[in-house]
């Protein structure tokens, strides 16, 4: 239960569905979901986000000011993986209203297909003028149109509102029955004459069960032709004919006429406005009932722009909208449009009417509203196949709206008078209840035969207002209940009231109540919240009678004990805290908590408890950070943070002529569990100042935190070269807010590290080099970067120490006169650490092939890499093929590149993925012998050297339960000759080539028993053997080198096997090049 805590929310639409057809395959394998994976987006005020993924979870930002905007402050919110980066000067547009939120949701924008690769423009809905803009699409049901803005272009001037116009997503023989569909026919009532919508991914015009669509149209730009699927099997659960299947697999309302609004693209994808724009068409088009199996995979209070639209529509047409709870299967996760008070919001039962563990759940986000409203089969229904085939099997919630679509139309038939509000009283009181909450099931699963027959229909249901603590304070309720008597003679209704509430909570003014012929009456329920506990409580109110059983819920939630918190913030002029600037305030506890401050000021609700407060106070040109890492919330409180009290934070290199590229200061908090925010400002103007007013330890060290951190040279050449050392700095204070910070941090103290780039392709140029620090709980880390001389090397100086830690890449330099890195060809560290002292770091140096890097030993702030391994009852890995001769690098994924994974399970192949990536294959329950092959094979321009790699891993393994991941016990054999920085190795007799031998965290260190070297001069076409020579932990081999004559390239092959019994044998074609000609 939220508990009158409230957050902004996204809205991504999703429909909740998957088909089965025939054999299940295996998708991207989950493996390959954690590589690195890189984005940029550009703000309306044309600053540019770029957001890359990175090994260990965590994630880089790399902030880059729009033009003239270098004196800015940005704000950084991170809520776990979400980030928002808001420029301060937008922060009173934000707070009045004018522009929304989500426009700054960095992932979100991602998410949605927002970013600057997918596209260059920004879709937004607008209420209001706004001069320059053009109306794409005029939406009247909201009062706004929707358009596009150029990327960049900052809309500061005018009264308009502007939303983000976010994107959509697409979420018989048995299930028609089950909802009494064959008695309703029986009675005559088939949906003839009844116009139902399905606004969806269009329909199969050649599928011979949809031939009575009467009106379509394309919102989508794809065609009305479904190119994915979704949008054919809900028209044909609604009103498919069964010709393909000789009437087995008929829909609902076989002879209604159906509408098609196409409003999600042949991805399954859409914009909220599309879906608006559908709505209002299908509503003109005369349809009574409008199908809409999607919905938001976030929680919605039922005031979006969406649901509004579906409210005035059902208000002002008479239209019923049956719309999908969602599958997030959590309490109060109903998003839009499901949380619109007129729509008919369904969740999924099974064949067997129990309660599928995805359907969503109320009540509704906010308000704690009843929410959904009935249930209806949505387990393995078999409907129309778009495209090849005739049927398949679908599972989620976007298979039950359509029986409730169905359902409706047979209604909409039998009474043609009855607005759409009438119809879902019809099938809401109907219903059959199961043993589930109200907040579950709402009045229970469709039961059209019923509602067919019966003449008597009931309210929806009584959602009554949330109770705030105390309890005792809140007032009585009382609402009615109003019965509406279809037929032609009066019926008189036994009441009974059942519920799961504290004695004395609800009470009924009737044990009966005698409805009149074509009448109505009324019974009423009144709320007693003094004997109210904490918690979501519900009650169901049958009423039998002249063969009538009418249901109608009634639900009411207690908040736990909360109290208000208020919190003032006062900036360094002593003024309350202007609302032109970004003010960042968050407290977490049992979750985060922002407060959206206005005219110096914010309110949140919170429940008893412990809390982390942090707050981040703009002052022009500063910010200030101030909190409480320990604030106990027993009462209603007001806490005064007043910027002035802060003193000043400064940490800068001794190096006089080092400058700043960036600073970033703030806070990070955390419960403990894993799950951490972070409220940070981030300036490249070396102007804008940072300053701390002093908190205390509160006992909870990695639960709160203060963080710096700085990246700074000497200046940049044209270039973008370093002219000096390049320096990383990043200093944490546990568990409090320092009382002020000014440290000049000498060199002798920091890790001095001489970073040497090598070149693969034979060429000199420029790599952009990428320094990414973290603080220990920090997901979201800061990055500048400068260009390096390829081959060449720098020196770098790093804040030591056990608890801060550093993931570093080297990206390609595009060559479209952009300062932007590119993504492809990127070279990673994984997650490692420094000591004091003097260090040597390679980097694009062979030999590269399948290896397993790791972290620096002895270091807290390092981590296990884990590579391969069990997940439940799967093995998942994602072996580097590309791993650098470093201890910590790999390169990652490049699309470039081809290849792929075979699984074999004692000798028997379990899985064959062709992304060379990674590989998730099923498991069995105990110990099993594993074999699992690798190749890739890459033509790239920055390298002509390990252009086929290869391996082959066996090793014995148990599946683990639950989510822990266990580690395999695979080893690997690294190459590390000494070679110039172009790759090559001398043309001499011979060449000494050191073997490196590598596990994963977690597996013993076995000593290797076998262990074996081939050489070839002809990329592979013949071998000859290596002499291995074993000193410690492996050795080296000695390669017999011919007379060079032109451009040589050595290949070499490694077998190896440990005392465990664990085997690994490697191929590299074009290990290294021999000699310097060529």
């Amino acid at each position: 239960m939220k508990d009158g805590v409230m957050a902004a929310r996204s809205t991504a639409l999703i429909a909740a569905a998957t088909l089965v057809a025939g054999l299940l395959v295996s998708g991207t394998p989950a493996a390959a979901q954690q590589l690195p994976e890189e984005h940029t987006v550009t703000l309306l005020t044309g600053d540019r986000v770029a957001l890359t993924k990175a090994p260990g979870g965590r994630q880089i930002v790399r902030i880059q000011p729009g033009p003239g905007r270098a004196d800015q402050i940005f704000f950084k919110q991170a809520k776990g993986d979400q980030l928002t980066v808001m420029p301060g000067d937008v922060a009173g547009q934000v707070r009045s209203g004018r522009l929304d939120r989500a426009l700054f949701d960095v992932t979100g924008l991602i998410e949605q297909g927002y970013d600057d690769t997918s596209r260059k423009d920004l879709p937004v809905i607008i209420s209001g003028a706004l001069h320059g803009t053009s109306v794409h699409r005029d939406l009247p049901s909201i009062g706004a149109y929707a358009t596009t803005l150029e990327k960049g272009r900052f809309w500061a001037s005018g009264d308009a509102r502007i939303r983000l116009d976010r994107r959509v997503k697409a979420s018989l023989d048995q299930s028609v029955p089950q909802i009494g569909a064959p008695a309703a026919w029986q009675a005559g009532y088939t949906g003839k004459g009844v116009k139902v919508a399905v606004v969806d991914t269009g329909y199969d015009h050649a599928h011979p069960d949809l031939k009575n669509v009467v009106a379509e149209k394309d919102f989508s730009g794809d065609g009305v032709q479904d190119g994915n699927g979704h949008g054919t099997h809900v028209a044909s659960t609604v009103a498919g004919s069964g010709a393909a299947s000789n009437g087995k697999y008929r829909g609902v309302a076989p002879d209604a006429s159906l509408v098609i609004a196409k409003a999600l693209d042949n991805d399954g994808g859409g914009s909220l406005s599309d879906v608006i724009d559908a709505v209002e068409w299908a509503a003109d088009e005369g349809a009574k009932v409008i199908s809409m199996s999607l919905g938001t995979s976030e929680p919605s209070d039922g005031t979006d722009d969406l649901a509004l639209a579906v409210n005035r529509i059902s208000r002002e047409k008479g239209v019923l909208f049956v719309v999908a709870a969602g599958n997030e299967g959590a309490d109060m996760s109903i998003g839009t449009p499901g949380a619109a008070d007129a729509a008919l919001t369904v969740g999924s039962v099974s064949k067997q009417d129990v309660l599928s563990k995805f359907s969503s759940r109320g009540p509704r986000f906010g308000d704690f509203a009843v929410k959904p409203d009935v249930t209806a089969p949505g387990e393995e229904i078999v409907a129309a196949r778009a495209g090849h085939g005739d049927y398949v099997a679908g599972t989620g919630t976007s298979m039950a709206t359509p029986h409730v679509s169905g359902a409706a139309a047979l209604l909409a038939q039998q009474h043609p008078q009855w607005t759409g509000e009438q119809i879902k009283t019809a099938l809401t009181s109907s219903a059959k209840p199961g043993s589930y909450p109200v907040y579950a099931q709402g009045t229970g699963r469709v039961d059209v035969a019923r509602a067919v027959t019966q003449a008597v229909t009931a309210t929806t249901n009584l959602s009554f207002s949330l109770v705030r603590w105390p309890h005792s304070t809140g007032r009585p309720e009382t609402k009615d209940v109003t019965y509406t008597n279809q037929g032609t003679a009066p019926v008189e209704l036994a009441l009974s009231f059942t519920s799961d509430a504290p004695a004395g909570l609800f009470t009924v003014s009737a044990d009966k109540v005698v409805v009149p012929a074509g009448g109505t009456a009324a019974v009423s329920v009144r709320s007693n919240p003094s004997v109210l506990k904490p918690g979501q409580f519900s009650g169901r109110l049958t009423a039998t009678g002249g063969g009538a059983v009418v249901q109608t819920v009634v639900g009411l939630s207690g908040e736990r004990e909360s109290y208000d918190v208020t919190v003032e913030l006062i900036d360094r002029t002593g003024a309350p805290a202007s609302d032109d600037l970004e003010h960042a305030v968050g407290f977490f506890g049992a979750e985060y908590a922002p407060i959206y401050v206005q005219q110096g000021q914010g309110k949140v609700r919170l429940p008893k408890g412990v809390y982390r407060l942090a707050s981040l106070i703009s002052t022009k040109g500063s910010a200030t950070l101030a909190g409480d890492p320990n604030l106990s919330v027993t009462k209603d409180v007001t806490i005064t943070l007043d910027a002035r009290k802060g003193r000043k934070v400064s940490v800068r290199p001794e190096r006089k002529a080092a400058t700043d590229l960036y600073r970033s200061f703030g806070a990070i908090v955390g419960d403990g569990k894993g799950s951490t925010a972070a409220i940070t400002a981030y300036a490249e103007d070396r102007a804008v100042e940072f300053y701390a007013v002093p908190a205390p330890s509160g006992g909870v060290p990695y639960s709160f935190s203060t963080v710096y951190d700085a990246q700074a040279t000497d200046s940049l050449d044209a270039d973008l070269v370093a002219r000096g050392p390049f320096y990383s700095l990043v200093h944490h204070w546990p568990g409090r807010i320092p009382n002020g910070v000014n440290l000049t941090v000498r060199d002798r103290d920091l890790a001095k590290v001489k970073a040497t780039f090598g070149s693969k392709n034979g060429k000199s140029g420029l790599v952009a080099r990428v320094i990414n620090g973290f603080s220990p709980m920090q997901v979201f880390g800061n990055a500048a970067f400068a260009r390096v001389h390829q081959p060449g090397e720098r020196t770098e100086y790093y804040t030591a120490g056990k608890d801060v830690f550093w993931i570093n890449a080297l990206y390609r330099v595009p060559g479209d006169g952009t300062n932007a890195p590119s993504p492809l060809g990127i070279v990673w560290a994984t997650v490692y650490g420094f000591h004091a002292g003097a260090q040597t770091e390679p980097w694009n140096h062979a030999v590269e092939g399948p290896g397993l890097p790791g972290p620096a030993q002895g270091l807290s702030g390092s981590e296990d890499i884990l590579w391969v391994g069990h997940w439940g009852d799967t093995i998942d890995g994602r072996l580097p093929l590309f791993a650098d001769v470093g201890q910590y690098q790999h390169t990652r994924f490049d699309p470039a590149v081809t290849g792929g994974w075979t699984v074999y399970r004692d000798g028997v192949k379990v899985e064959e993925s062709k992304d060379y990536s990674g590989f998730s294959g099923p498991a069995v329950t105990g110990p099993a012998e594993y074999r699992v092959d690798g190749f890739a094979d890459r033509t790239v321009p920055w390298s002509e050297l390990s252009t086929h790699v290869e391996g082959s891993w066996t090793f014995r393994a148990s599946n683990t339960t639950g989510a822990r991941f266990t580690p395999a016990p695979v080893i690997a054999i690294k190459f590390a000759p000494a070679l110039d920085a172009y790759n090559r190795a001398p043309a001499t007799a011979r060449t000494l080539v050191p073997l490196r031998l590598e596990r994963q965290g977690g597996t013993p260190d076995l000593p290797l028993t076998e262990l074996a070297v081939q050489a070839s001069f002809d990329d592979g076409k013949t071998w000859a053997p290596a002499p291995v020579v074993r000193t410690g932990r492996a050795g080296y081999a000695v390669v017999a080198n011919p007379k060079v004559t032109g451009k040589t390239f050595v290949s070499l092959q490694v077998k190896a096997k440990d005392s465990g019994g664990s085997s690994v044998t490697t191929k590299v074609i074009r290990a290294y090049q021999l000699g310097t000609s060529g």
